[in-house]
């Protein structure tokens, strides 16, 4: 069993990687369909606490997107990591798992979180669905995957 201070320790380094890898993919798509930069997306992120009014005229904002961005994906790594130990099958095929744990993060986002939000419904968009989900799943599920299996697959060594 890994010691809490591994543990804690791996999750928060899968977790930064994993959140930077994901607003980076996402700052360069938007940047190439608007010719906008991340603060725009920030600012979009925060808006989901505070609402459109508020982001668009306090200059903290973009900071304060980008603190919940991460807390966002340390929740995602942390919850893959608790759940990796519990489920025999997540140590079969990492990668496999990476997919399918990128998609249902998308879902829990897009379908589950976001309406819920000050940002509410946003409209079907087959072609923002496709990218958004494969950023998802390369940004977020795969590398969860990987380092969570490569920490307890060392652990069990």
């Amino acid at each position: 069993m890994a010691s809490k201070n591994t543990l804690t320790r791996a999750i928060i380094l899968t977790g930064l990687l994993a959140g930077t890898l994901d607003i980076t993919a996402a700052t360069i798509q938007f940047y190439l369909v608007t010719g906008k930069g991340p603060e725009v997306i920030l600012r979009y992120i925060a808006g989901a606490l505070f609402g459109a009014e508020v982001v668009n005229n306090q200059p903290v904002m973009p900071i304060i997107g980008l603190v919940m961005h991460y807390c966002i994906a340390m929740t995602f790594t942390a919850f893959y990591y608790w759940v990796y130990p519990r489920m025999a099958c997540l140590g079969k095929k990492w990668w496999v798992n990476g997919i399918v744990y990128g998609l249902l993060v998308w879902i829990v986002m897009n379908v589950l979180l976001v309406p819920l939000t000050r940002i509410g419904h946003r409209p079907f968009h087959l072609n923002n669905v496709l990218i958004g989900a494969g950023i998802l799943v390369i940004c977020i599920g795969i590398p969860i995957a990987y380092f969570s299996h490569r920490f307890y697959s060392r652990r069990m060594v």
